[in-house]
């Protein structure tokens, strides 16, 4: 098992099956003797040990969530509700457990690389950093985050900056952690940024968030400050524990006084590139 430093925070990892890791997390190895923040675990099991607590229901309906003391258990089950994995989070120990039941599961690697990435996100929001949906790319030593639903046409839009821009690099195509330290936010690589696995080890200032809606033509939205959080709230990784909410929370409220935010209402249009320069250019003098 490798150690890794993700945004500054130091992982040890184990997985089993190569297809999303290899030649991805490789980057972000490590080789010291400092202590370990976390460490993830994984085991295959015949039937999956589900422990007798109350599960509660989430808004994914093949999802529950129990606790106890010091840990936090995940079960995710198929449409018929039998057991695909239980993710055992042991906060007194900083040990995720990955316990699967290959048997019920039809993709292996994409189920383990979605939950591993899955606690990731939840420990780094934890932690004060704040993962966004959203494809991120570095332009002259800024970060630009293209943010929308899936198949809206994220990774498109970073496509046409690197064919206008060829020193643009991905920070992360599909969820990248934003920092807030020293009145700055900077925009985190890591080797979990969905099935494209495109993403670096770096860090870079943010920028521009830009809010990407489908359409006939192509136009730049100012939006208001409501719809600046709403747009933002639905694009975050949502917390596990609730009580990280409030800290959440006031990461928006900050990105909204303090970075450009604005709609691109876009074909799949390689000039959305110019127009998202105007627009960011006609914001910056109010950011």
């Amino acid at each position: 098992m490798k150690t890794y430093r993700i945004a500054g925070v130091k992982f040890k990892i184990e997985y089993l099956h190569p297809m999303f890791f290899d030649k991805n997390i490789d980057q972000y190895e490590i080789h010291d003797n400092s202590p370990i923040d976390y460490t993830f675990l994984s085991s295959v099991h015949d039937n999956i040990e589900i422990p007798q607590l109350n599960f509660r229901a989430t808004l994914n309906p093949n999802t529950k969530i129990a606790n106890d003391s010091f840990t936090t258990y995940i079960l995710i089950a198929d449409r018929n509700q039998k057991p695909m994995a239980l993710i055992k989070h042991d906060k007194s120990s900083s040990c995720v457990h990955y316990f699967y039941q290959p048997n019920n599961i039809k993709k292996f690697a994409e189920m383990e690389y979605t939950l591993q990435g899955l606690m990731f996100m939840d420990i780094m929001q934890s932690k004060h950093f704040l993962p966004i949906h959203a494809s991120a790319i570095a332009y002259q030593d800024q970060a630009i985050l293209f943010s929308a639903p899936s198949q809206t046409g994220k990774s498109t839009q970073t496509r046409f900056w690197k064919e206008r821009y060829p020193h643009v690099s991905i920070i992360n195509d599909d969820k990248p952690i934003l920092e807030f330290q020293h009145n700055e936010i900077y925009a985190h690589g890591s080797p979990y940024s969905g099935k494209g696995i495109q993403n670096i080890k770096t860090h870079v200032k943010l920028k521009a968030i830009i809010f990407l809606k489908q359409s006939n033509n192509n136009s730049i939205k100012e939006l208001s400050i409501e719809e600046k959080i709403t747009k933002l709230i639905n694009n975050i990784h949502r917390p596990i524990d609730e009580k990280t909410w409030d800290h959440v929370l006031k990461q928006i409220e900050y990105l909204v006084e303090h970075t450009i935010i604005i709609e691109l209402e876009a074909k799949l249009d390689p000039e959305t590139v110019s127009l998202v320069q105007i627009g960011r250019a006609s914001c910056r003098e109010r950011v």
